[in-house]
């Protein structure tokens, strides 16, 4: 059998897969035997409750056949003319004794004749020591039912023979007149034998819940529920002769489809039939072992099945793992010659490796040349036209000295150091380009650095006649970072767009900022001529400008995106609709953690 959970290099996530698997299988198995034993349950329950139907019925009819066979001689016997004289008192008992023992002969059934008062004035049992001759039965209901004209039946135990019996009575009449009754007595004791021999269970319980006939003679005149004492004794005085009339220990289980009794702590299912003209009920009861075996072997069958399934798929897989053993043998034979190679060929690469990074050396050499060849062109053609300029300015001065015009002499100084701040400016912005960032980072406030930013260039804005329109939504603008480098990024995007307006004649600039969930949000527009769609690729690389020659290095826009990367933020560049171009920077808002 294959080891699911030691096999070597196996990991820990494939074994708790193997484990939950294999719980998932006995899961599914489980149900698997559990919704089969459900089914055979059902499946047998309903293949005895279709016997039971049919042998309730059979036994109904049985029970109604033997009640009944004998029906006919009360009412034949009531009109024998011997038996009316003897109720007219003009026969003696011993000329009628005789013909009724013949028919007890041959119907095996007792027979006896009462006057109009019940008492009896012949019985075919007269030779025996329980005659009943000269006894009484007024008190029996099916004298009574005879006495009013009607044919009788009760089930009840004789006083003479102290067994049980179903009396038949019919009432003899003369012109409408009462003379007395013939009562049959059915014995039911042979019927219960047969039921007995037959190895069915079966009881018959009257109106009152107390058990007449069985084939069980432990279940025989017993309640299938507790009786009233008044009713219990009433019936001990009038019917069972003094019989103890105890409660059978009974539980019922009630379903859709069946009813399921348990007796004495044997459980069954129970068939019942009610027998109207009697007023009984007949109970046949369908050992319920049967059902409990049938369900234990469907479950053994399962069982069985679901393992020789496992012993299957378990011999499959081992089979299977022997052939992947194998494939992966071959594979990794193939893998060490494979190996050989390429160790072989590692050695050749390296060397050509070590080839290619001279040559990538090289090249990064001559980029980095490059790079600093256009920016030392740029600054020397940058600088070059402010010392030429100085340099005349300074011969000037010496003219001017000479001469003691001091005043232009005075005048000419200030150009000079008006040129030396546009140098100072230019060699600025290359420090800022090529310095990496300083300082540790606090929380800025947007709205107040942009304010100080717009006080700082208030006179700027004025000489270039810029009206500035500035607002706050609500929120708090705050993020995190070097608050000079983000100073610097606003004062580039105002510089920009003041230079976009410059030929413009109502200027105007634009800035709102705005903090919308995790991020702040600012946007700095104008209604300058907007920016050309083939330059928008172009905008934010080092050297790149779209001013005249002498009026900047390009590196503003450049600067400005590095910074914002630097804090995780982006920069974005449109035109708008309306005219003018629009500058959108988003940065991560600062949310007290940091």
């Amino acid at each position: 059998m294959m080891n699911f959970f030691n096999t070597p290099g196996r990991a820990l996530p494939d074994r708790q897969r193997y484990v939950f698997i294999l719980a998932l299988c006995l899961v599914v198995s489980a149900l698997t035997i559990w919704a089969i034993s459900v089914y055979v349950r059902q499946l047998v329950l309903s293949d005895l409750r279709r016997q039971g139907e049919s042998r309730a019925g059979f036994y109904s009819q049985s029970l109604k056949n033997n009640l009944e066979k004998n029906r006919h001689l009360p009412y034949i016997l009531s009109r024998d003319q011997r038996i009316r004289d003897l109720l007219e008192y003009q026969v003696p008992s011993i000329r009628v004794n005789p013909h009724l023992e013949d028919f007890q002969n041959a119907t095996g059934s007792l027979l006896f004749i009462m006057d109009d008062g019940g008492t009896v004035l012949a019985t075919s049992n007269w030779r025996s020591p329980q005659s009943l001759m000269g006894f009484n039965f007024n008190f029996r209901p099916y004298f009574a039912s005879a006495k009013d004209g009607e044919a009788g039946g009760y089930f009840t135990f004789g006083l003479r023979t102290k067994k049980p019996g179903y009396f038949l009575s019919y009432p003899v009449l003369r012109e409408g007149r009462f003379l007395g009754a013939v009562a049959v007595k059915v014995d039911v004791l042979p019927l219960q034998e047969d039921w007995k021999e037959g190895g069915e269970s079966i009881m018959v319980s009257d109106g009152h819940g107390v058990v007449i006939l069985s084939s069980r003679e432990e279940w025989r005149y017993r309640s299938l529920k507790p009786l009233l004492d008044t009713t219990k004794n009433r019936l001990r005085r009038t019917q069972f002769l003094e019989l103890p009339l105890d409660s059978l220990s009974i539980q019922r289980t009630t379903n859709v489809h069946d009813t399921l009794i348990e007796v004495q702590g044997e459980r069954f299912l129970e068939i019942s039939r009610q027998l109207p003209e009697y007023g009984w009920r007949l109970h046949y009861l369908v050992n319920y072992g049967v059902v409990r075996k049938a369900v234990v072997v469907s479950v053994l069958v399962g069982c069985g099945v679901i393992i020789i399934f496992f012993l299957l798929l378990l011999y499959v897989r081992e089979r299977r793992q022997k052939k992947i053993s194998g494939r992966q043998a071959r594979e990794a034979e193939r893998i060490r010659s494979v190996n050989v190679l390429l160790q072989q060929e590692i050695e050749g690469h390296k060397e050509t490796a070590d080839n290619l990074r001279r040559v990538q050396q090289d090249l990064v050499q001559a980029s980095k040349l490059a790079a600093l060849g256009r920016m030392s062109a740029a600054v020397a053609h940058e600088l070059n036209q402010p010392v030429t300029a100085i340099r005349m300015f300074a011969a000037s001065i010496r003219k001017l000295l000479a001469r003691e015009q001091y005043e232009k002499a005075d005048k000419t100084l200030d150009l000079i150091s008006g040129l030396t701040d546009r140098m100072a400016l230019l060699t600025g912005q290359l420090k800022t380009f090529s310095r990496k960032d300083g300082g540790r980072g606090k929380p800025v406030d947007m709205k107040v650095l942009i304010e100080r930013v717009l006080k700082v260039m208030e006179m700027q804005l004025h000489e270039e006649r810029v009206a500035v329109r500035f607002d706050v939504a609500e929120g708090e603008p705050i993020v995190f970072g070097n608050e000079l480098r983000i100073e610097q990024v606003f004062v580039n995007l105002i510089n920009n767009s003041v230079d976009a307006l410059r030929n413009c004649s109502d200027k105007e600039l634009g800035i709102d900022v705005k903090a919308q969930d995790d991020k702040v949000i600012l946007r700095v527009r104008d209604n300058g001529c907007g920016i050309k769609e083939e330059v928008k690729d172009f905008l934010f690389e080092p050297f790149f400008t779209t001013k005249q020659e002498g009026e900047g290095l390009g590196l503003g826009l450049s600067i400005s995106y590095g910074i914002v990367r630097d804090l995780g933020g982006e920069i974005k560049v449109a035109n708008l609709t309306a005219g003018g171009a629009e500058f959108r920077v988003e940065f991560q808002r600062y949310m007290g953690q940091e």
